[in-house]
This record gives C-alpha cells, structure tokens and sequence, in this order.
C-alpha cells in the first residue's frame, strides 16, 4: 500500500522546466540567509533587489476587451477579477487572496506603484495551483478597463498603468471590436508606453469571433491602425494585430484564431527574462566585487594613514607629557617642601643638583611670570595629550576579523559567476582544432586517416577521454615515410625495471640499428593533430593535456634519433631525459583517465 501511495505522488509531481530552475537559482543566489548577494551588498553599503522568480505581463485595454477572459483561459480556472482596481495572478501551492499590503510584501519590486495617490487601496492579489501552460513562471497583472467620458477613478489610472509598464516584462494590448474599440484614454497610454517600453507591446484583436463577419473585423482593424498611425510615437513603428478570441466549442466560429501566437510571445518573453536574469547576475557581481576590493583598498589607505597618525600622536603624546613633567618640576622649585614629599630629601636635592641652571633662570624672573609660565606648560600639556588623542581614533579601520569575512564574501561572489556561467548552454566547450592549410597541388599529406575496420561503427568505447587523449607513440613523422619505422617504447617495462639494471653492458642493438623494408603502417591520434600547429594555440587546453603533448613531443625527438642512427648504442641514451619523461608519462596518463 505504501508503495502505491509513493507511486502515485511521483506522479503527481510537476516537472520542473530549464527557465524555471535558472530563475529560481538565480532568486535563491540573491536571497539566501548567510551568503546570499543582497546581505554581501548591504555589508559594502550596497543595495540589491531579489529578482523576480516569474515574469510579469500586464494587460491593458478599454473596458470589456476580455483581458479578465484570456486569463482564466489561460490558467483554466475562473478568478474572480476587480474592474476598477489592478489583481496580480499567480501560481503556488495554495490557493489564497492577498490585500494590497501583502501583494507589496511579496512583490517587493512593485512598491514603486504607491507613489501613485490613492492606487495601494486597489492592489490585490490572487493565487491559484495552476500549472497550465507555462503559469508556473508568470504573473498576469489584470489593470482596470480604459473608458472615455465622464467615469473617474479613484486614482491616476494613467500614471499607475505608466508606472506597472516599465516594471513589467511584456505588455499586451486587447482592442475589442464592440464598444469603444478607439478609447482615447488607451490610445494615449499605449503611445506613451511605446515610448518608455516599445519593444514589450503586443497588439491584439481580442473577441475577433463577435465581430461581423470578415469585413467587419477587418473594418475595424483598418480603423485602429489607422488611429495609431495618426499618434506621433506610433507613425513609425510596424504594427502586427493577430485575431484572439476564446475557444468556445459550443459556439463555432468561422474566424482564424490566432491565440496561440500569445502563447508564444510569453513563452518567448520566458526565455529572453532568463537571459536577462544571467546579465543581471553577473553584473551584481561585478558591482560588489568591486565594491568590496574598493572597501579594502580603502581601508589599506586608511591604515597607512593611521600609522602616520599614531607616529604624530606618540610625538605630541611624549611632547605633552615632558611638559607635564616640566610643570611639576617648576612646582617642585618653587615649592621644596612639595618636591621632598614626592621624592624624599635626598632624592630633591639630587635632583636640584641637576636642575640649578633651571633654578637659577626662575629665581631671576618675577614670581608673578613664574605662575604665568606654570599655567601656560599645564594647558599646552592638556591641549598636546588631547590632540594625540583625537589623531589616534580619527580614522577608523576594519579588524582582522572583518577583513577575512570580506576576503570570503569576494571569493564566494566569484565562486557565484563560475555557477552562472556553468548555467550557459554550450559554456566550457573546447574550440576546434584550427584547420591545417592547404598543400600545394602536387604534394601528398605527411599522414592519412587509416582506413575503418569492418564492424568499427557499431563497437563503442567504454573510455571515450582515454581513447580520444591518449598519445600513441606508434606514430609516423615525416622522416620515417622514408622507410625508417620507429620502434615502440613499452613504458610499464622499463618502469619495471630498476634503474641500474635497466642498460646492461652487453646487450644486443641489432633490433635499434636494423631498418624495416615493411611498408608503414600510419596512425593518426591527437597529437598529430595539434603538433603541427603549436600548442600555442590551444589556449584553453587543460594543463594535464598540454603537459601530455609536450612530453609526447620530448618522445618523439627521442626516438627519431634511434631511427636515424644518431645513437648507435642504447648505452649512450641519457638515462636523465628517458626515465624521468617515462615516469612524467605514465603519471600523465593515470590523470587523463581519471
């Protein structure tokens, strides 16, 4: 029975698409309690939204033009909708309806919208479970109907609508072919909204299947452009208007529907907003690293500052307090008994011993200017020991421990732009090999591609990095098309062997010296494809490959002098360059497997 119930909520759960999980990545980056972007920059003085986790799309039209209609539709379910206020519609778990200040709590980018007089009255907000379509990842925004004549509203319905289109990601547009299909009120916001958002309108013919036949909604189509045209903002602008209506099988209609084509446009917006969200992301990155190394240079300066600040106040500290001890020696001289109190009589008269060129100076001056010059060394004691004072607190630096939480907060920011680059379709791919120039007419190629065995494209590698990295040494160069074949090295052993036994005195170089009459056999592998053109250009080649191809290269130098005959004896290989490249290979090679 358990099983059961286990297999039917694993059907019950909802697919989750790309567009969905890269949003909801990029809101949980901005959001999270400990790391998240928004904390990192208030700590920089800084300040981030969280970005949205659906998109927005707002539609506008004049009264009965079946914006309540297409939304139901849509989501396949009936919300009941305020016609003289703006509902947002969305999708959770549960279904709910919010007032107008917890709408503003749970779109904290739409706060803007209060600004208008009298509209935070007339915000509500309704949640549903649908998942039709693509609901999950939008949020309808259902604004008032748009009439002419003598209707007020109780707020600036032209500025609220101004304000929710630069907020939002696409505007559509409803005329309908009933009523007042030329509202002045709607033509002048859609011109001023082209204005602002041009690239985010949609014009739509909605309830087309009311009309009078063909030549009635083609009527009426002809009007509306034509009254747009006339608007100053719109004259230059190319104006598509598919024909929408809601599908009704009880009622059939000869007319072409075209509502799908709204389907696309927000399926379409989906996908640019996630586009967005991933320049949005890097860019926030960039603003708080760099906010944050400015933090720390700043406070580096500001260090050295207070070095030179705390030298100047010890100066002025010392300074003060030599005073200090001066007026307490003048005291001293004019009062013994007080000098003898503090140090006894024998160190007073010690110290008067000293200071009899002093005594002698101030016995020679009035007693009047003897008190003037005391007063004067305690305030200018008192005045020095405070501004040492003020020096040493002036500037304030961050303590160690705040310097490491910023150094941690700018590696996990940069940490932050490598995931968002790993979201990017195609990111992390090697270019192609550049391709190799043409040979002149005549010339034939120094190696060719090995004919296919019979079988080959049905047998399947369970290795596929080791077979397509892995250097072969059994490879030709241009010199052993002469006829020379190079012999293969078995790396694993020589390894085997230990280093002093592995030359012996006698041992017979026959198999070195003697050439092959055999015609060779080529075999191409990935370092004949990049020798040629220089590692230099691979730059973003991984480190452990390049390695591979330098040592390959190394190899391959040797043994070209065994096939030419440079070396005549095995005993006269050097066993510093053969030993530590076998090892250096068969290393290389562990790590390009793993």
């Amino acid at each position: 029975m358990a099983r059961k119930m286990k297999s039917m909520n694993a059907v019950k759960v909802e697919p989750v698409c790309c567009e969905e999980r890269i949003l909801k990545h990029c809101h949980q980056i901005y959001t999270d309690t400990d790391n998240g972007l928004i904390t990192i920059a208030q700590s920089v003085g800084k300040t981030l939204l969280p970005p949205s986790k659906k998109i927005t799309v707002m539609l506008i039209g004049n009264q009965s033009a079946g914006k309540s209609s297409f939304i139901n539709w849509y989501i396949e379910e009936q919300i009941p909708f305020k016609t003289q206020g703006f509902t947002f519609v969305t999708s959770m778990s549960d279904r709910k309806s919010l007032t107008s200040n917890e709408t503003f709590r749970l779109y904290p980018h739409f706060k803007r919208l209060q600004e208008v007089k009298g509209v935070s009255e007339y915000v509500s907000t309704e949640i549903c479970t649908s998942r039709q379509k693509h609901f999950s990842l939008v949020t309808f925004v259902d604004t008032p109907g748009l009439v002419d004549g003598d209707m007020k509203y109780p707020f600036d319905v032209d500025q609220a609508i101004l304000q929710l289109g630069d907020m939002c990601d696409l505007i559509l547009v409803f005329f309908a072919p009933m009523g007042e299909a030329l509202c002045k009120r709607t033509l002048n916001i859609v011109e001023q909204l082209y204005e602002r958002q041009g690239d985010r309108l949609c014009f739509y013919l909605s309830k087309a299947d009311e009309a009078r036949g063909e030549s009635g909604r083609q009527g009426v189509m002809m009007q509306i452009v034509q009254e747009l045209r006339k608007r100053p903002g719109l004259s230059k602008c190319a104006i598509e208007m598919p024909t929408i209506y809601i599908p009704n099988p009880n009622k059939p209609s000869q007319c072409v529907n075209q509502i799908e084509e709204v389907c696309h446009a927000i399926h379409k917006t989906i996908k640019l907003v996630v586009q967005n969200r991933q320049n949005t992301l890097q860019k926030d990155c960039d603003l708080i690293c760099e906010a944050v190394t400015d933090t720390l240079d700043n406070d580096r300066q500001c260090s050295k500052e207070k070095m030179k600040a705390w030298r100047l106040s010890c100066a002025l500290g010392l300074l003060g307090f030599s005073i200090l001890l001066l007026f307490i020696l003048t005291l001293g001289i004019l009062h013994r008994d007080l000098l003898e109190l503090a140090l006894g009589i024998y160190g007073a008269e010690t110290l008067l011993l000293y200071l009899t060129p002093l005594m002698m100076v101030l016995d020679s001056l009035p007693v009047q200017f003897q008190l003037i010059t005391c007063g004067f060394l305690m305030q200018l004691s008192i005045v020095l020991n405070i501004l040492a004072f003020l020096l040493f607190h002036a500037k304030p630096t961050l303590s160690i421990k705040q310097k490491r939480q910023l150094q941690e907060k700018l590696e996990y920011v940069q940490q932050v732009v490598k995931i968002k680059k790993e979201l990017t379709p195609g990111f992390g791919v090697l270019p192609p090999p550049p391709l190799a120039p043409p040979l002149p007419p005549g010339e034939v190629p120094l190696f060719s591609l090995p004919p296919s065995a019979p079988g080959a494209e049905t047998v399947k590698s369970r290795k596929p990095v080791q077979t397509m990295f892995q250097p072969q040494l059994n490879c030709q160069t241009p010199n052993q098309v002469e006829g020379t074949v190079c012999n293969k090295l078995d790396d694993e052993h020589l390894l085997k062997v230990p280093q002093k036994e592995m030359i012996p005195e006698k041992k017979d170089t026959t198999l070195l010296t003697k050439k092959d009459t055999t015609p060779p056999k080529f075999s191409l592998c990935f370092a004949d494809l990049v020798l040629p053109f220089g590692i230099g250009q691979y730059p973003t080649m991984p480190k452990v490959l390049q390695e591979n191809l330098k040592t390959e290269l190394k190899m391959r130098q040797l043994k070209r002098q065994f096939s030419h005959g440079a070396i005549q004896d095995i005993n006269k290989v050097p066993q510093n360059d053969l030993i530590p490249e076998l090892k250096k290979r068969q290393q290389l090679k562990r790590q390009v497997t793993e």
